[in-house]
């Protein structure tokens, strides 16, 4: 997905700037920050979602160490509310997968 939103933008002439990173309960943290000041970010988020009988949906990111994080639905909702939530993002698109 990445190559290919690369290649799109250089194709169509945009100057809009890409940047490509894990996402991290960090990473996240800190575009909510500079959405706060700049207008027009869009995120692309790209993850893998897991099922739990109790805790519910959960988005699967990554710790420090590049191991997988979860955010339960709850924790993903007080996580988005804390921050401001995604009121500053100009476009979110999130592209999720979910396997047994």
């Amino acid at each position: 997905e990445a190559e290919a939103l690369s290649q799109s933008l250089t194709e169509s002439g945009s100057d809009v700037g890409l940047k490509i990173g894990a996402a991290t309960v960090s990473s996240l943290t800190k575009l909510l920050a500079l959405a706060r000041s700049r207008r027009g970010l869009v995120l692309h988020l790209s993850a893998h979602a897991v099922k739990h009988h109790e805790k519910g949906i959960g988005l699967v990111l990554e710790d420090a160490t590049g191991g997988p994080h979860i955010l339960w639905h709850r924790q993903l909702d007080e996580f988005l509310g804390g921050h401001g939530g995604l009121r500053h993002i100009s476009m979110l698109f999130l592209s999720a997968c979910h396997s047994e």
